[in-house]
């Protein structure tokens, strides 16, 4: 069947607000941010990969549109702002700020990474036509 541009778009706003609601559930639960953001990707690109299937569309659109939402702006900003504030701190350093950076920015990358992760190994696993593991 032929499905329109709305009906997509519709599709990928969906599968964006369950990987939002899925890794606050389970940060909520107690899971870590990184592993919720993982588990979360991974969880809709596999049905994201079905709908595409469906859809006749290739599930790397269906992979990657959903799982925007989940890049870690808030940790990227702070992390750079902390290290503008270590960088420009009159006197003595402030190890506070370097740390706060090192350790937001450190996260942002992590949370990419599971990202990432999340996206790829489904579609290198299910994905018959690219290289196999």
């Amino acid at each position: 069947s032929s499905f329109s541009t709305r009906e997509a778009q519709e599709l990928f706003a969906g599968l964006a607000l369950a990987a939002r609601a899925g890794r606050g559930a389970l940060v909520y639960a107690g899971v870590d941010l990184v592993t919720a953001t993982a588990l979360a990707v991974l969880a809709t690109t596999l049905v994201g990969y079905a709908l595409a299937w469906r859809m006749k569309i290739p599930p790397v659109v269906f992979a990657v549109i959903p799982a925007l939402p989940e890049v870690p702006g808030f940790f990227a900003i702070h992390g750079f702002q902390e290290l503008y504030l270590f960088i420009t701190a009159g006197g003595p350093p402030q190890v506070d700020h370097f740390l706060a950076a090192f350790h937001d920015l450190g996260l942002a990358g992590f949370i990419i990474a599971a990202i990432i992760l999340g996206v790829l190994l489904p579609l290198m696993i299910l994905d018959k036509r690219g290289p196999r593991l």
